[in-house]
C-alpha cells in the first residue's frame, strides 16, 4: 500500500456492504471495509474508490484473514468477515436483487460448504526474468501473485502446485505464460492447458513430460490431447462417468451433494423428470434412482459421457441425452406437457428464453439453479408472471470468502383453475 501523510487521509464511516462485498459511504466504495467501521481513506485514482489505510473502529465480525496470500492473492476477498457476517450478506444481496424485481420471498439460511473441500480451480503461469508465476491474478491486475498452497482446494490439488509449477519453469520460455483449468479426479488430476506457445514451439515431447508426473492422469494442451495414463472418472449418485476434457461440475464435492440433496427434496416423487443444462449428468443420474430423465445440453461431449455412464449402470430408471441449444431451441411448451418436474441448471447468463417457454407450460414442479442472482431474478419474474410461485430459495455456499452467490430455488404451479400465490 503506498505510503501517504495525515494530512492526506479522510475518516469515513461505513454505512453498508454492497453487492461486490465493498464497504459503502455515501456514494464511495471502500474495499476491505464492513458496515458501521470508521476507517481512514486516501484518494485512489477513482474518486469513487478511495484507497484503505487503517480501521479506526473495527466492527466485532471483523477476523484476521487465515490466507498468508490475503491481500495479495484476488480471490477469497471476504475473509476478514466472519462466516455468519457472510452468509447474512449474501442473503441480503439476494433478497435486495429479487426485491428489484418486485419479488418478496424470504431466503433461507446460507448452507455453508467448508473450505479445503474444492476439486477445480483455474491458474495462471507466467514467466517473467527468468521466473516462473503460478497462481492467481492480483486484484483488479493481470500481475500474476506466486501460491504454493491454497486454503480453498483439497490435499491433492495443493500436492500439485508445487511440482507443476517447477514443470512449467522449465517448459515455458521467458514471457511465455498459461492458464491452466485443473480438475481433481480419483485418477489423478485432469489439466487443460491454453497457452500463448502451441505444441510445435515448444516441443511436443517436452510438454509429454507433464503426463509422466504422477499427480496428473490426463493433459489437453491449446485443446490437444498430449496423453492420458487413465481416463478421469467421477462418481455421480453412485455412477461412474467418465469426464471428457474441461468438463462442467460444480466446484466442490460436498456441495456438489448439498445441492443434489436439494434437487432430490424438491422433485419430491416425481415419475417423469427434465434436466436442462445437464452437463455429465450431476442431477439426470442420481434422479435416475427413481425417476425416467430426459436430459438436454448443447456440449456434445458431455451428452455422450451421461449417456456411456447410464447404459454402463444397472437399477437406473429410463435416460435419454439429447444434444441441445436451449439457448437458440428452447424446449416448447408442447414438449414439456408431459413431465411431472423440471431441473434446470443454466450458465450465468441464465434462460431467459427457456423460462418464457416455461411460464406457458403445465409442468407443476421446477427446480432452478443459479449461479447469478441478477439473471435468477430477471427469469423468475418471467415464470412468477406466468403463473408460478416461488416457495423455497437457498443459498449453497461453495465459494466461500468469494462475494459469488449460488442458489436453488423452488417454483410450482397449483392445479388447473388455483390461483398462484404472487411473490
Amino acid at each position: 500500500m503506498p505510503t501517504v501523510t495525515e494530512s492526506e487521509t479522510v475518516l469515513l464511516r461505513i454505512d453498508r456492504m454492497g453487492a461486490g462485498g465493498d464497504g459503502i459511504a455515501g456514494k464511495q466504495f471502500v474495499a476491505g471495509t464492513l458496515a458501521g467501521e470508521l476507517v481512514a481513506v486516501a484518494p485512489g485514482s477513482d474518486p469513487q474508490r478511495p484507497q484503505l489505510v487503517s480501521i479506526i473502529e473495527p466492527s466485532p465480525h471483523r477476523v484476521a484473514p487465515p490466507c498468508r496470500f490475503f491481500g495479495a492473492c484476488g480471490g477469497c476477498s471476504l475473509q476478514f468477515m466472519d462466516l455468519g457476517l457472510i452468509g447474512e450478506w449474501k442473503r441480503d444481496v439476494l433478497a435486495q436483487t429479487l426485491w428489484a424485481r418486485s419479488i418478496d420471498v424470504p431466503v433461507a439460511p446460507t448452507l455453508h460448504i467448508s473450505a479445503g473441500d474444492r476439486r477445480r480451480l483455474v491458474l495462471k503461469a507466467v514467466k517473467l526474468d527468468g521466473n516462473l508465476r503460478l497462481g492467481f491474478n492480483r486484484r483488479g491486475s493481470h500481475e500474476v501473485v506466486a501460491i504454493d498452497h491454497c486454503l480453498l482446494v483439497n490435499a491433492r490439488l495443493n500436492s500439485l502446485l508445487q511440482p507443476l509449477a517447477e514443470a512449467l519453469d522449465v517448459l515455458l520460455p521467458e514471457r511465455g505464460w498459461a492458464k491452466i483449468h485443473v480438475t481433481d479426479t480419483p485418477q489423478g488430476a485432469d489439466l487443460w492447458i491454453d497457452a500463448a506457445q502451441d505444441t510445435k514451439g515448444l516441443g511436443l515431447a517436452r510438454v509429454s513430460r507433464l503426463v509422466a508426473m504422477p499427480q496428473i492422469a490426463r493433459v489437453n494442451w491449446n485443446g490437444q490431447l498430449i496423453g492420458e495414463k487413465a481416463v478421469p472418472r467421477i462418481n455421480m449418485g453412485g455412477v461412474a462417468v467418465d469426464l471428457p476434457p474441461r468438463a462442467f461440475l460444480q466446484a466442490s464435492y460436498l456441495g456438489e451433494q448439498q445441492m443434489v440433496e436439494l434437487v432430490r427434496q424438491f422433485v419430491g416423487p416425481a415419475k417423469s423428470v427434465i434436466d436442462l443444462f445437464c452437463g455429465v449428468g450431476t442431477f439426470s443420474l442420481p434422479l435416475a434412482r427413481t425417476a425416467k430423465i430426459a436430459a438436454f445440453d448443447s456440449e456434445k461431449p458431455a451428452i455422450q459421457a451421461l449417456e456411456r455412464a447410464a447404459r454402463h449402470h444397472d437399477g437406473l430408471k429410463p435416460i435419454s441425452a439429447t444434444t441441445r441449444d436451449l439457448f437458440r431451441a428452447p424446449l416448447t411448451p408442447e414438449e414439456l406437457a408431459k413431465v411431472d418436474a423440471m431441473v434446470i441448471d443454466p450458465p450465468r447468463a441464465g434462460c431467459e428464453a427457456q423460462a418464457r417457454h416455461l411460464a406457458q407450460s403445465v409442468v407443476p414442479s421446477i427446480v432452478a439453479l443459479s449461479c447469478d442472482p441478477g439473471t435468477f431474478a430477471r427469469d423468475a419474474r418471467i415464470l412468477i408472471d406466468g403463473g408460478y410461485s416461488l416457495g423455497h430459495v437457498q443459498i449453497v455456499d461453495q465459494f466461500v470468502w468469494s462475494p459469488h452467490i449460488e442458489l436453488a430455488a423452488h417454483f410450482t404451479r397449483p392445479p388447473s383453475g388455483k390461483k398462484a400465490r404472487r411473490n
